[in-house]
């Protein structure tokens, strides 16, 4: 059984609890675990110029310094936060994608960006949607409070796309991503204005995340390792 937050299940009925990191294992620590993180096919990194017509679609210029997240838009997501670095950084356009399963909070942070002229919201992406966005993003901004494994950021890697997060539950365990500590906006602002205006900074940030992303996290890796577990309990 594959289990990302806590299961509530009788240890005897299984020898092995799969889990996504080794967050989620703590999570379970009443529950025999073992951690295969997931794997993914990586999405299409387009080329230049497809990125450019991809742009002029969503309505942005070619020169437009875009900043994303994609995630459900729920307290602990912390989507405000994203908000918060919109403020921050007029110059730069955010878009915050996803999901709304707690409508209440995505009135807040939607009444939040209202005054904003830089901040776009995306709901409810189709595959081809997400993959366009991750294409025209220049980094990816995804502080959040909780997260047992978190695949739009691997879908970010898969492409090199830096990637910029807190230092809490399961996202350290992503060797190449920018970490922040947990809760400090002002740390992630500092980090997001270096990524984009040190270009060899962000050339090192995608070359560490595509090379972490293809030894660790494709989806013939995953298949190799649950494999592997198979035949050790065989």
């Amino acid at each position: 059984i594959l289990c990302t937050q806590k299961c509530l299940i009788q240890q005897s009925v299984f020898r092995h609890i799969i889990v996504p990191s080794r967050y989620a294992a703590r999570l379970n620590d009443h529950l025999q675990t073992t951690v295969i993180r997931y794997g993914i096919d990586p999405i299409t990194e387009y080329r230049t110029d497809k990125k450019f017509e991809t742009k002029r679609k969503f309505g942005y210029r070619q020169d437009d310094i875009i900043v994303s997240r994609i995630g459900a838009i729920t307290p602990e997501k912390r989507a405000i936060d994203n908000i918060l670095l919109a403020k921050i950084f007029p110059e730069y356009q955010f878009v915050i994608g996803g999901i709304t399963p707690h409508q209440q909070y995505f009135d807040y942070v939607w009444n939040e960006a209202q005054h904003l002229d830089n901040v776009r919201f995306m709901l409810n992406l189709s595959v081809k949607d997400r993959e366009d966005l991750l294409n025209i993003s220049d980094v990816y901004a995804y502080p959040t409070d909780a997260e047992a494994f978190a695949i739009s950021i691997l879908e970010a890697m898969s492409i090199g796309l830096p990637v910029i997060t807190y230092d809490n539950t399961a996202l350290p365990e992503f060797e190449s991503i920018v970490k922040c500590k947990h809760g400090n906006i002002t740390e992630v602002a500092q980090k997001l204005r270096n990524l984009i205006e040190n270009k060899d900074l962000w050339q090192k940030i995608s070359q560490n995340e595509a090379e972490e992303f293809q030894s660790q996290y494709t989806m013939s890796a995953y298949a190799d390792k649950v494999d592997r577990l198979y035949k050790e309990m065989s």
